[in-house]
Order: C-alpha cells, then sequence, then structure tokens
C-alpha cells in the first residue's frame, strides 16, 4: 500500500507540473499572438504609407512630361545650363523705368501676354494633378552696368538692387493681379523674390540679358493627407463622425456637416452628455464678455430656434451661415435676406466674417478692431 500511495503522490504531482506547464505555454502563445497582431498592424501601416509615397512619386516623376507645356510656351525660353524658364519677352529689356519699379506703358500688354500664358500653363498643371500643389517662383534680376563691371565696383549684395529687383518682381505680380489674373486658385503658390546682382540664375556670358524675370514652377514634396477612413480609425474612440464628410489636403482637415438637424446654440452651453449631439463647435462673435447673456451682444443679427433675433452692428460681418429645410449654406451678397429665410423656415443662422468664399480670399476682409473679441455659443 504504501508503494501504491508513493506512485499515486508521483503521477498526481507530475499532473499538476504538466498543467501549470501548459498554463504558463497558453500565456506566452496569447502574448505572442497579440504581439504578433500589434507587428502587423504596424507594418500595415507602414506599408500603407509606404504605397501612398510611391504613388505620389509616381505622379511627381511623371510630371516631365506635363512640363512640357512650359517648354510649348511663345512667352517663356527654356535655358538647358540654369534648368530654368525665363520671361522670354523680357530678356534684355528694360521695361522699368531706370531705378524705379513702374512698368513702362509700352511694355504693359507684353506683361500682360506673359500674364495670361502663365495662368493658362498652372490651369492646366493643375487639371492634369488636382491632388499636387505647386510654388511659382517669380524671380527679378538685374544687370551690372557696363562700367562697373570692367572695374569691378559693383557690389553683388547690394541692398538697393536685391530691394529693387524684388521690388520689380512684386510689380509684375500685382500687376496680373489687377488684371483679375489668379495663380492660387490653381493650387499654385507664389513666391516673389528679387536677386539683384547675385542668383545662381544670371547669365554669365552677356551682362545685359540679366535685365529678366526668372520664372520657376515646381511641385511640392509633402506627406500624403490621411484618407477619410484614417481619420475616422483615429477619432474613433472619441467622437461619432459617421454624419461628417471630411476633406483633407496637406494642411487642412475640413469637416462637411451631414446632420438632420443644426442649431445655433445661445444662453446655455450644450453638455458633453447630450448624446444627441454629434458636432459641437464655436459660432458668431460677441462685443463684450458679460455674466449674463443677451441677444444684443451677438455681433450682427442672427437666428435661434427659428427666430430673428437683433444684434449689435458689426462691420466685420460680410456674409453668414444658415441652415433651414435640411440644407446648411454660406452666403455672401445680401446675407441678411438668407437670416430672414432662414428665420421663416424655422432654421438657424448667424453672420461671420468671410474670409473665403467660393475659393476666392474676399478683399472685403478686415481684421478685427477691437483687442477683446468672444465667442457666442459652443
Amino acid at each position: 500500500m504504501a508503494i501504491k500511495n508513493k506512485d499515486n503522490s508521483f503521477w498526481l504531482s507530475y499532473s499538476d507540473l504538466m498543467t501549470s506547464l501548459f498554463f504558463v505555454m497558453l500565456v506566452l502563445f496569447i502574448m505572442c499572438i497579440v504581439k504578433m497582431k500589434l507587428i502587423n498592424s504596424n507594418l500595415q501601416e507602414t506599408l500603407n504609407e509606404a504605397n501612398a509615397s510611391k504613388e505620389q512619386l509616381e505622379q511627381i516623376l511623371q510630371l516631365d512630361k506635363q512640363f512640357e507645356v512650359l517648354s510649348k510656351s511663345s512667352e517663356l525660353v527654356y535655358i538647358e545650363e540654369k534648368k530654368t524658364f525665363v520671361a522670354k519677352d523680357f530678356i534684355g529689356v528694360e521695361i522699368f523705368n531706370p531705378n524705379d519699379d513702374t512698368i513702362k506703358k509700352e511694355f504693359t500688354s507684353t506683361v500682360d501676354k506673359v500674364g495670361l500664358s502663365l495662368q493658362r500653363i498652372v490651369k492646366d498643371l493643375y487639371e492634369k494633378n488636382p491632388q499636387l500643389s505647386f510654388q511659382m517662383i517669380i524671380e527679378g534680376n538685374a544687370a551690372i552696368p557696363y562700367e562697373d563691371l570692367v572695374n569691378k565696383k559693383f557690389n553683388p549684395d547690394s541692398y538697393q538692387m536685391y530691394l529693387l529687383s524684388y521690388r520689380r518682381a512684386l510689380a509684375l505680380y500685382l500687376k496680373w493681379k489687377s488684371n483679375g489674373l489668379n495663380f492660387r486658385k490653381y493650387n499654385t503658390e507664389v513666391l516673389i523674390s528679387g536677386s539683384g546682382f547675385n542668383g545662381i540664375n544670371r547669365d554669365l556670358k552677356k551682362e545685359d540679358n540679366n535685365k529678366r524675370f526668372v520664372i520657376q514652377i515646381i511641385p511640392k514634396i509633402s506627406k500624403p493627407a490621411e484618407d477619410n477612413q484614417q481619420i475616422k480609425k483615429k477619432h474613433a474612440n472619441k467622437t461619432s463622425i459617421t454624419n461628417i464628410e471630411i476633406h483633407t489636403t496637406k494642411d487642412l482637415s475640413i469637416y462637411y456637416p451631414q446632420f438632420k438637424e443644426i442649431e445655433f446654440a445661445v444662453e446655455s452651453m450644450p453638455s458633453q452628455n447630450q448624446k444627441s449631439i454629434t458636432f459641437c463647435c464655436g459660432a458668431a462673435y460677441t462685443g463684450k464678455l458679460l455674466k449674463h447673456f443677451e441677444h444684443a451682444n451677438i455681433a450682427g443679427n442672427h437666428v435661434a430656434n427659428g427666430i430673428l433675433h437683433k444684434g449689435y452692428p458689426c462691420m466685420q460681418n460680410t456674409g453668414c451661415f444658415v441652415f433651414y429645410k435640411n440644407k446648411w449654406k454660406f452666403s455672401l451678397s445680401n446675407y441678411e435676406n438668407e437670416l430672414i429665410l432662414a428665420s421663416k423656415n424655422k432654421g438657424m443662422g448667424f453672420a461671420q466674417t468671410m474670409i473665403i468664399y467660393n475659393y476666392e480670399e474676399q478683399n472685403s476682409f478686415k481684421q478685427i478692431g477691437h483687442k477683446s473679441r468672444y465667442r457666442a455659443a459652443q
């Protein structure tokens, strides 16, 4: 009996040991699975970013063909040595009055023609590559006077010539802008520069040719923007955005609400516990920081709960945002009529300073005159 009990004790201990080992192995197995999933997730994100970068790189590499439009332009000429385009009609010609940034009258039509050509070019590039952005550099150069060049009595870093060549490049841009040309609406940022007697783009063989403007249009390389699904995934634990259409750019995420109802909250701030609220943001400005609420303290007329209220006159307000009949819109001209319509249709609305409308920067935008300005509602 003693031997039998001893055998039973051995097998019981052995069974306990194997059970413990099995449990340890099971825990290690689960930890390995979790670790592998985490590594796979990181690898997948890296792969997605690499694929996006690869696609963007391929698009940029294809720009060689698309930039053929620059070579075909009758107003631009390509200088192989400098890898740049210059305005052909400006080479060796003094289109400005001496030591001044005023364009001579006999060259205004030439300037207009070059500007129209440049706008056609950036428009064509934008239509072929709407997902890319570009930089157009207008660089002014200056020719060194012959006697100063021979006697080497010139300063290559002359402040006056840097300033003059910049002002002349700026004068070109302002002339084009006054003609209604807008390069920026084609995803093209305009950079104005002046190299004076300096710069690597100078013609070293014929000094008079440096009386010119160098035009460079280059693609901007940036990190691929997150798509809508990535943004939704990132915010999944923060808020519900199923009713928001999101458009992304390099520096900006634009939220387009697709709600059944939008309300202009006044008097009391909405609570975070209100589950019916999907999205909340600041709205109209108020003039004074008061301990109590007054409709008259809100900048401009506004509509809350379908009722039109009178606010204080605010010259900075140039447009409004309204929501009625299940549709939202921004209005620029006659926006007071839109507020009246919003009230008649039991909607909402408030006045605002319009900075950009229909892709155009508004000239009516003014800096806020008061040092203090407060939001009316959240």
